[in-house]
Parts: structure tokens; C-alpha cells; sequence
């Protein structure tokens, strides 16, 4: 169960993201209670991102056959806790009971004997156990109970990847399994070849539905229950043409941000293994990039107060909808990579301002933008409501280019007003 982080600057830096980004692998399925209603998702549906308790390492328990070795760096993998870091990118062989976990920004790969690939990308955890049901006799079972796993099999034995509601058997293919647990939801999508899927519609007695065959360029999806479930019109427990996903992403976007993550990550893993994805699975990205400037942000309640008051998830979808853009913020050389996995607690803010002086010291906040950044100038907008929230006003400043680098040094060891400078750095969309 993931409760709420603590949000010391130490925390931030080795935060793990709450919905496990691309790669998740574990088996403590037990019996779980089916649910009383068939999953019907909307696009109105929305949660609050949880995120485990600071100090709690992800772990991957690998088999005696198993590398990992670190693609970008952080990677964390031993046999006991605290794991040490990976400071090469050499393959390290791990005894029975091995654990792998990753940060935020941490990319690793691990081979099972030799053919069977497993990526694991950001805030990842990997553990190898017992299945549902017995694994296959060449051991090369593992199960997903949240987040996508991304799997290139090239072994001759089949291979056999579970989620609680889904059984998905192979010999040799390249797909995905996605598990969005707070749903029951599993997804599959192939891109290469085939595989057999089967949905179990009873967890307790472990009854399924009969096999069916999903060939590339389709998915299909399942939850426990006597019915499929239905997400915007579609039905599930049928193979549908992966173009659908055009539709079902609305749905669950708003409830499971990070699939936007998972999708980028699994278009650029495939550019790297020249392996097949369908390039309208990922959105266009970009990023936000947002600088503290300023001594006052050296007082870390107010700092606290920034970066738990403001909405930073739901400013970005609401904006853009449609693109998977990251705000990321800096103060010196402290980083949060993705605020959007910051968990909103307005009263929380609130709280640590009214322990400060910054409200009487400081009549206003400066928002900083490049004159012509568009992008830059709506997030500036939207982040100056935001403040409104926490009794903050807020004045936007456009800055001419060729100022940029001279007032950029200057607003960072002044201490006469807080400024947050914004720039929207583009990627692949052509609107920036």
C-alpha cells in the first residue's frame, strides 16, 4: 500500500513515483474480493497520485540466471538493504534473492536466461516469485501487479506473464502488459508477432474465460468479473485494433497519468532495440522547465509550501490535454524531476507559510518568462492562479532573449523578490 511522501529535500531526491513507470514485476496475488460493480471507466474519473513512504526501497528479486545492468544511471541493485549504486553499465550477475530498483530518472535491463528481456525505467521495482498458477516448466513465468512491463521474448520454451485478472502465453514476441490496479485493469498490447490471452474472471477460484489469440497490432483488455468491463464504448475481452487507444486514453489518462510515461519510454526502448511500436501510442512531450530564483527559497518551508501548494499535475493536463508535457523544478542543484508526482496538500502549504515571514516580507512573486514562449506564457497564467490559492500574488515578466543569461545570474543571489522563472523547452511537437 502506498501512503503519502514526506517532502524533506533528502526525500525528494530518491522519491519514488507512485504508478510504477513501465515495469513492475511481483507475484503476491493471494485472494482478493471481487468487486461488487463491472468496471466502467470515464474521463471524468480522478485520483490523487500516492507515492511510498520515504526511506522504502523498491526491490526485484532476481533469479540465479538473471544480469542487470545499468542503461542510465540511477541503479540500485545487491542483496541487501541499503542496495549500493551501479556506477558502470557492466553486467552484474546476481545471486538467488537479488534486488534492482531504479530512481526517477534510473533506466535499467534484465536478462533471464539469456532470451527473455525485461526493461525497468523510472521508479521501477522487479521481483520474481511463485505465479498464480505454476510457472512454465522453463521458468520464465513472472507476474505484473501494476505499471507496464515491457517484454522481448526470444526463447524457444513459452513464457507466461500474469497480472490478477490475465494470463498472457508467448514463444516469441514483443508486447506489453499493462496493470492498473486501483481498476483490476489489465491491458495488452502486441507489437510484434503473437500471443495467447486468457481473462480470470474469478480470483478466488481462479476461473478463466477460454484462450484466444491476439495478433500484432492489436489489444485487448480484461477485468475480474462476470462482465467485461466496457471504457468509453469499447468492449473489453476482445481483440481490438490498437487504435483504439485513441479513445480509451481519455478515459483512464485523467486516473493514470503515467501512462503517458509508459508510452514514450516503450517508442524510445523500441527506436533503441530497432523493434516495432505504433508512434500514435505516445503523445507529443515536451517540457517545463521551472527555476526558483532567489535566496528567499533557501527557507525550506517556504520552499515546501511552492512545491506542495500548487497543482502542478492537474495546471499541465488541463493546459494540454493532449501532450505529455513534464514540469520539472530546480532550485540550485536541488531537482524534482517530474512535479506532477508531487501530491497536492493546499492546507499543508498553507500551514508551513503561516509558520514564516514570507507573506509580510513579500508583497508579490515574480513569474519570469521569455517573451514569444507561448507555452511558457500559459503555464504562467495558470501558476499565478495557482499562488492565489495560498495568498500569494503573483506578476508575470517578459523578458527579452538577449537579457535572458544576465538577469538569470542576477535574480539567483538577490533576496529583494522571489522570482520562478519558466521555459518551455520543445520536443517532438510541432506547436512549440
Amino acid at each position: 500500500m502506498f501512503t503519502q511522501q514526506k517532502f524533506s529535500r533528502k526525500a525528494r531526491n530518491g522519491a519514488v513515483a507512485g504508478c510504477l513507470v513501465f515495469i513492475i514485476l511481483a507475484c503476491n496475488l493471494g485472494n482478493r474480493p471481487e468487486p461488487t460493480i463491472t468496471p466502467v471507466l470515464t474521463p471524468t474519473t480522478t485520483i490523487t497520485l500516492q507515492i511510498p513512504p520515504t526511506g522504502e526501497t523498491p526491490i526485484a528479486v532476481i533469479t540465479p540466471d538473471s544480469q542487470v545492468r545499468r542503461l542510465i544511471p540511477s541503479v540500485f541493485a545487491g542483496n541487501s538493504q541499503p542496495l549500493p549504486e551501479l556506477t558502470n553499465n557492466t553486467a552484474l550477475a546476481l545471486s538467488p534473492g537479488g534486488l534492482v530498483t531504479t530512481d526517477a530518472q534510473g533506466e535499467a535491463e534484465i536478462i533471464i536466461q539469456g532470451c527473455l528481456k525485461l526493461f525497468i525505467f523510472q521508479d521501477a521495482t522487479l521481483e520474481r516469485s511463485t505465479c498464480r498458477e505454476s510457472d512454465a516448466a522453463s521458468g520464465l513465468g513472472v507476474c505484473a501487479t501494476a505499471g507496464m512491463t515491457g517484454v522481448l521474448n526470444q526463447c524457444l520454451s513459452k513464457i507466461d506473464i500474469q497480472t490478477p485478472g490475465s494470463n498472457t502465453n508467448t514463444t516469441g514476441t514483443w508486447f506489453a502488459v499493462i496493470y492498473l490496479p486501483e481498476d483490476r485493469l489489465s491491458i495488452i498490447q502486441v507489437y510484434e508477432g503473437s500471443v495467447e490471452v486468457r481473462a480470470v474472471v474469478n480470483t478466488a477460484s481462479e476461473q478463466s474465460t477460454r484462450t484466444q489469440t491476439l495478433e500484432a497490432g492489436n489489444l485487448w483488455f480484461t477485468a475480474p468479473g462476470a462482465q467485461p468491463p466496457v471504457i468509453a464504448g469499447i468492449n473489453g475481452r476482445e481483440p481490438q485494433p490498437m487504435e483504439v487507444w485513441g479513445a480509451l486514453r481519455p478515459a483512464l489518462i485523467e486516473k493514470y497519468p503515467n501512462l503517458d510515461v509508459w508510452m514514450e519510454s516503450a517508442s524510445q526502448k523500441a527506436s533503441r532495440e530497432n523493434l516495432a511500436f505504433p508512434n500514435f501510442l505516445a503523445v507529443p512531450s515536451g517540457e517545463l522547465n521551472i527555476q526558483l530564483l532567489g535566496q528567499v527559497w533557501e527557507n525550506e518551508r517556504v520552499y515546501q509550501a511552492i512545491l506542495s501548494g500548487v497543482a502542478w499535475q492537474s495546471m499541465v493536463r488541463n493546459l494540454w490535454f493532449d501532450l505529455n508535457m513534464t514540469p520539472r523544478i530546480r532550485f540550485e542543484n536541488d531537482i524534482t524531476p517530474d512535479a506532477r508526482d508531487v501530491p497536492t496538500d493546499i492546507q499543508r502549504a498553507n500551514s508551513l507559510l503561516s509558520t514564516t515571514t514570507f507573506r509580510n516580507n513579500y508583497s508579490f512573486i515574480r513569474i519570469a518568462i521569455v517573451e514569444g514562449n507561448t507555452f511558457a506564457e500559459q503555464f504562467a497564467y495558470e501558476l499565478q492562479g495557482s499562488l492565489s490559492n495560498l495568498d500569494l500574488k503573483a506578476e508575470i515578466q517578459y523578458l527579452p532573449p538577449e537579457t535572458l543569461a544576465s538577469y538569470l545570474k542576477e535574480a539567483a543571489v538577490q533576496n529583494e523578490v522571489p522570482v520562478i522563472f519558466i521555459d518551455a523547452i520543445p520536443s517532438n511537437y510541432d506547436g512549440f
